[in-house]
């Protein structure tokens, strides 16, 4: 109780103690009003008004101050983002707008006073003409002007909206700060500093309170009047400028003591004046005239003062008031009002015509040209150029209007005469072209013709180019610019064939990659297909050379993609896939974070020996050197190198690797290794068997040495334009060579024949072979090196032919025949066509020429309807089918245009998929017409097929046959596969990848239905047959799989009590893991939770069974075991188990028993329980040995006064379970101390909300009959002592026991 009262003083001391009846009054019985009045205040009646912090100031630049002189509100323009930047800085709104007549800038800027007052200094600083002024402070004040770490200096300048430069000690005048901005920025800067000055400085400083509308009559005109005060008195006088906001009345006066004096004398004295004298006259002057009465930069109102004495006061521009008043003494007040008139009458306004176009011209660089127009060296006149509109608007002075007018029309009328403009109508997407790379082509035509060709701006969505300059100039601009057009129309457009799986890495992430060349090469547009179509079509269009530079870019990253998916595959033998993965995999890791190559392995249960390794080439060759190793070191291979000349390895491997895969077989275990295609090598690596390697390379060599002999080689030089000759058509003359001979020739590819080499023929074959046709294919060249020239008659009405499709037929013959030259008449009717070139060549060309003009006479059109809605599928992907069949059978296929309406059938009299329509041709009319269509079809019936049906074939009738029939072919046709329903998940696959591979594989569509014992197969009719072959073999697989998993399902069901299934799991499912993959099976073993006994062996009925006979092997091995409990206080447990259980684990090996321990979890009475188990004399030996490392471990603890001999007792543990109820209730009566003094000791508040007086603390809590006691108190005997090792054997081991 003194502990607590103690405790309670001790809140009083730092605490807001209430009474229990304050803190917590009665309920009134009354009514609310008394509640309310008696115990709890009132809300207030009226809520403070909140003002708005929310401004609006207007800011009014003239045009001679602003800064951007030339800018109409343009979008994009400077002005407009310097607008846009203050906005987003000072977080405010900002309107512009633009006094078309005066060219003045209005600036409307809302928003909090502070925001606004920064933003408007910023934007005067930035869009008024930047003055310059000096004010002089002595060095020693600098400080007070820059303030604490710049403070005060950024303060000024944020306020002004000037630089600020104050001098360095060491310039050449420290005691004058440079004072940049506009002059009313320049103003205020100048005022800021000087204020300052004027309270830091030890001087003498006057403030003097004289209305702002008599400072003009102390400061006198043009500030002459105050400049002379300061300098015969030399005193700084200080007067507010005329936009000042704060002190406006306040004139400082700061000097010398004497001057101070006499300064201000003399200012009260002309403000007394002032006062005395002064009259005011209010006149109504339009608002649009009060600039001419105030003048550039204030002159006017200054002229007036010193001519009048009179101060003329004009309202601020975001006033709109219109009255000006003026003031001063009384006989002055005419003149200056007459004055005042004459400012606002003297100005005139007239407008002159001009087209716009011409304005920039009349303009010129920095409005130069418009100056020498004018004719005025000094004028007050404006100069407005109207955005849009053909007139310029000129006002100033009467006097100065006339001239400026004359002057102007005469200049345009001049310019009329000698200029034009004309506008040409060109696709926007053409303009780009126009500008060229950093307007390059648009000034290249400026250059030549001297005209300006003026593009319009994407955003003006507009397609008129116009182009200014003298009259016979512009055309030859136009025709230039028409040029360019024309070559843009015709850029061409090619289609690379790039594997879809590559497009997204030559794309990049976020398309980083694709930007870079797009960048490089911005006329050049690349579009890849969409990731669903499954396309390998990447296309390119754009100007040729641009092109081919994108080509060879895309090749070339294809190329590097392709390498880094290098792919090689090793044989091992099956034995030896352990040791190269390793144990846990460890050894094929390491091979693959050295050699960042990918590693494939056959699966476990596969017979495949082949290890696949991905990667680049160089790495994939390392990992497989690496692999090759390991095999040699554990089986003992050996590995020896041959050199074959690489032109050998092909006939030595034979078509699809044969002759090398018999070497292999006839010698076991052996392999041989040919160097890649793309790294040609004489290397050829055999390994194997010591023995077997010695054999299989005698036999290589011998192989070698026989293909050596034949396959000799001799080159010949030849001009690359003969090779096609050579070469002959479709391969002809080469191939007659070589059965003439028996060499073959080797001619360098297309990509080569620019390049060095490229004129060398190889000749292959046997020695005389070799021979042979060197000399026959030299004499070849040597006849084509003669040139000569014929002609040959060719009816004029196929010239035309000839020129189609590009000179199609004109570039064939050139290419194929040694590059002769074809020449067609000019003259109509004539039917001379002249060839020149070699003379085998020339006769070539002539046969060739004549051949073409038999198949145009002979001929004709057939037409076959397929309907509309195959016909995508039978023209294929990029137009490749119908191309292959125009290519192999020399005809032209046309199909309609595709109307999606006309795609269905639209009536049972619908064309059928077969009907076809044929033309009978030849002879004089077709010879005469060219191609001759029937107009019924054969076996069409009554039935008429749609025009979109029809596809036209034209050729020679032969050829259009077959290649109708090539076309049928590949109409999809959809057939019916019986495949049951119970297999079609596992030939859909995982999210589809099974069917999605299966149809890529086969090129056609598969459709599963749902709940149907069959599939559907839509594609052409060999691909449907190979399908339905493919599908067939698959459904055989799936049904043996189905038997094999019917036979793994053998089931074996044991009986097993539940005590014995732990150890059957082993330590992390050890022993359950290894029984099944021993046997091969699944062991489903219970939960625990369920409290069965039931264990399921699940596998092939013989290794079910055998598994089965093991379990139940070791069930009896357990039911011959004993148990035995010991009691072993828990504290020398972690010595028994050791580090991760070393210890524990030992015993259990050397004895070959199983020790429980007990659980950091366990029951109070459990935790110094430790249970053996295992065989009798196991289990005793196993008990002793824990005995006895447990007497030691104890003595050694009590030795060191780390354990007390009283808890070694069984019984004292009852006695441990009750300390913790008693610990709890001490805890909860030493808590509140611990709260108090924790929060003294963290600087807390204190205890918070305290009270006494309260029920709780009426009794008394020391009392018995309030508070007993729990239990006990006096307790029992005091406990006998323990042994020495702190163990009672007959108490903790009772001796085995069988445990059933």
């Amino acid at each position: 109780m003194d502990t607590l009262d103690n405790h309670q003083d001790g809140i009083t001391a730092s605490a807001s103690v209430q009474l229990y009846s304050e803190a917590f009054p009665p309920l009134a019985t009354g009514s609310s009003t008394e509640l309310n009045g008696n115990h709890w205040p009132k809300a207030p009646s009226k809520i403070a008004p909140i003002k708005t912090s929310v401004t609006t100031q207007i800011v009014e630049i003239s045009f001679e101050e602003r800064r951007f002189k030339d800018t109409q509100n343009e979008f994009g323009s400077d002005q407009n983002k310097i607008c846009a930047q203050v906005q987003q800085e000072h977080e405010v709104k900002i309107e512009i707008s633009n006094n078309v007549r005066a060219r003045s800038l209005t600036l409307l800027v809302t928003g909090r006073f502070d925001k606004v007052s920064n933003a408007v200094s910023e934007l005067r600083k930035r869009l008024q003409t930047q003055a310059q002024s000096e004010v002089t402070v002595p060095a020693e004040f600098h400080r007070h002007l820059i303030g604490k770490q710049g403070g005060v200096l950024k303060e000024i300048k944020l306020k002004s909206g000037c630089e600020i430069f104050i001098p360095r000690e060491n310039d050449a005048n420290p005691n004058s700060i440079r004072l940049i901005g506009p002059k009313e920025n320049i103003d205020k800067a100048r005022h800021e500093i000087l204020c300052i000055y004027d309270e830091v400085s030890k001087k003498a400083t006057e403030r003097l309170v004289i209305p702002k509308i008599y400072h003009p009559f102390i400061a006198g005109p043009y500030n002459r009047q105050l400049e002379k005060i300061m300098t015969e008195n030399g005193v700084r006088v200080n007067i507010p400028p005329v936009h000042a906001q704060h002190d406006v009345d306040i004139v400082r006066v700061s000097g010398e003591k004497d001057g101070v004096v006499n300064a201000c004398r003399i200012i009260r004295q002309l403000y007394q004046d002032a006062l005395e004298r002064c009259q005011t006259v209010n006149i109504e002057v339009s608002k649009s005239l009060h600039k001419f009465v105030i003048g550039p930069r204030g002159a006017g109102l200054q002229e007036i003062l010193e001519a009048t004495g009179v101060s003329v006061e004009v309202p601020p521009a975001e006033d709109p008031s219109e009255t000006i008043v003026l003031r001063g003494e009384g006989t002055k007040l005419g003149v200056a009002l007459t004055k005042v008139y004459e400012k606002a009458d003297s100005y005139a306004t007239c407008t002159v015509l001009a087209p716009t176009w011409m304005h920039r011209h009349l303009i010129g660089p920095g409005g130069e040209n418009l100056q020498k127009v004018v004719g005025l060296p000094t004028h007050k006149a404006q100069i407005n150029f109207l955005r849009g509109e053909d007139k310029i608007e000129i006002d100033g002075p009467k006097e100065q209007v006339v001239v400026i007018h004359k002057n102007l029309k005469a200049w345009v009328d001049d310019y009329v005469k000698r200029n034009t403009m004309v506008e040409v109508a060109v696709p926007r997407e053409f303009h780009r072209h126009i500008i060229g790379k950093s307007g390059g082509t648009v000034n290249k035509i400026r250059e030549t013709t001297g005209c300006t060709v003026r593009v319009p701006a994407d955003i003006d969505g507009e397609d008129v180019v116009r182009i200014e300059g003298e009259r016979d100039k512009v055309n030859l601009a136009r025709e230039e610019l028409m040029q360019i057009v024309n070559k843009q129309a015709n850029e061409r457009s090619k289609d690379l064939i790039i594997e879809h799986q590559f497009h997204r890495a030559l794309i990049g992430q976020g398309g980083a990659k694709i930007a870079e060349i797009r960048d490089k090469y911005p006329d050049v547009l690349i579009k890849f297909p969409n990731a669903d179509q499954n396309s390998d079509v990447v296309q390119l269009r754009g100007p040729r050379d641009q092109l081919a530079n994108v080509e060879k870019l895309l090749k070339k990253a294809h190329t590097d993609l392709r390498d880094s998916s290098y792919e090689e595959k090793v044989r091992i033998g099956k034995a030896y896939h352990k040791d190269i993965i390793g144990r846990k995999g460890q050894t094929i890791a390491k091979i693959r974070e050295e050699t960042n190559t990918r590693i494939i392995m056959p699966d476990s249960g596969s017979q495949s020996d082949v290890i696949t390794v991905v990667g680049k080439q160089k790495d994939v060759q390392k990992a497989v050197r690496q692999i090759n190793d390991i095999e040699k070191v554990a089986a003992n291979i050996v590995e020896e190198v041959v050199e074959i000349p690489a032109r050998l390895h092909q006939g030595l491997i034979g078509h699809g690797g044969k002759l090398i895969r018999q070497l292999q077989d006839q010698h076991s275990g052996v392999r041989v290794h040919f160097p890649p295609a793309s790294q040609p090598s004489d290397r050829v690596t055999v390994r194997g068997p010591k023995t077997e390697v010695k054999k299989a390379k005698a036999a290589l060599q011998q192989l070698a040495e026989e293909r050596l002999e034949d396959s000799q080689e001799a080159v010949i030089h030849a001009k690359p334009e003969f090779h096609p000759f050579l070469i002959g058509r479709q391969g002809q003359n080469a191939e007659q060579l070589r059965k003439a001979t028996g060499a073959r020739l080797v001619f360098p590819s297309l990509d080569e024949r620019g390049k060095e080499g490229g004129d060398i023929i190889t000749i292959i074959g046997r020695k005389e072979a070799v021979a042979k046709a060197k000399e026959m294919l030299e004499k070849q060249v040597k006849d084509l090196e003669n040139t000569t020239e014929e002609s040959v008659e060719v009816d004029p009405r196929w010239h035309k032919a000839f020129m189609e499709r590009r000179g199609f037929y004109i570039t064939q013959i050139s290419q194929d025949f040694g590059g002769v030259q074809l020449s067609f008449p000019r003259e109509p009717g004539s039917s001379r066509v002249v060839v020149k070139g070699p003379k085998d060549c020339v006769q070539g060309a002539i046969a060739r020429i004549r051949e073409i003009v038999d198949d145009l006479a002979a001929r004709v059109t057939i037409e076959v309807a397929i309907p509309a809605i195959h016909h995508r599928s039978v023209i294929g992907r990029s137009g490749d089918n119908v191309r292959d069949i125009c290519d192999q059978f020399d005809v032209s296929i046309k199909f309609p245009e595709f109307n999606r309406q006309q795609s269905q059938p639209s009536d049972a009299n619908a064309a059928p998929a077969a009907a076809e329509v044929t033309a009978n041709g030849g002879g004089e009319n077709a010879a005469a017409s060219g191609s001759e269509t029937s107009s019924n079809p054969e076996g069409s019936g009554d039935a008429t097929p749609s025009k979109a049906d029809l596809v036209s074939i034209s050729g020679r009738q032969e050829q259009c046959d077959k290649a109708r029939q090539a076309l049928l072919d590949l109409v999809p046709i959809e057939e019916q596969l019986d495949f049951p329903s119970e297999f079609h998940g596992q030939l859909i696959g995982r999210n589809g990848e099974g069917i999605r591979r299966l149809t890529n594989e086969l090129n056609m569509a598969i459709t599963i239905p749902s709940k149907a014992e069959h599939i559907v197969l839509n594609g052409t009719p060999k691909r449907v047959e190979a399908a339905k072959i493919r599908l067939q073999e698959r459904l055989k697989e799936l049904e043996a799989e189905k038997a094999d998993q019917e036979a793994r399902s053998f089931e074996c069901k044991l009986d097993i009590p539940a005590q014995y299934h732990r150890e059957i799991i082993g330590p992390k499912g050890a022993n359950v893991r290894a029984l099944q993959q021993k046997y091969e099976v699944r062991v489903n073993i219970p939960n625990p939770d369920k409290n069965s006994n039931e264990i399921v062996v699940i596998g092939y009925q013989d290794k079910a069974e055998a598994a089965a006979k093991e379990l139940m092997a070791i069930k009896d091995k357990l039911e011959n075991q004993v148990s035995a409990e010991l009691f072993i206080t828990h504290q020398v447990h972690p010595i028994i188990i050791g580090q991760r259980g070393k210890n524990l684990r030992s015993l259990v090996e050397k004895f070959d028993v199983a020790i429980d321990m007990p659980g950091r979890n366990a029951p109070s009475d459990a935790q110094n329980t430790v249970v053996v188990r295992g065989a009798q004399a196991d289990v005793d030996n196993a008990c002793d040995h824990l005995l006895d490392l447990a007497g030691e471990v104890i003595d050694r603890m009590i030795e060191r006064g780390e354990l007390d001999p009283r808890s070694l007792r069984p019984d004292a543990v009852s006695e441990q379970a009750e300390q913790p109820a008693q610990a709890q209730q001490q805890q909860q009566q030493q808590q509140p101390q611990k709260q108090g003094k924790k929060q003294q000791q963290h600087g807390g508040s204190g205890p918070g909300f305290v009270v006494r007086d309260a029920p709780w603390d009426q009794q008394q809590l020391a009392s018995s009959e309030h508070f007993p006691s729990i239990g006990g108190g006096n307790g029992g005997p005091a406990p006998p002592p323990a042994s020495g090792n702190g163990t009672a054997k007959p108490s903790a081991w009772s001796g085995p026991s069988n445990h059933n």
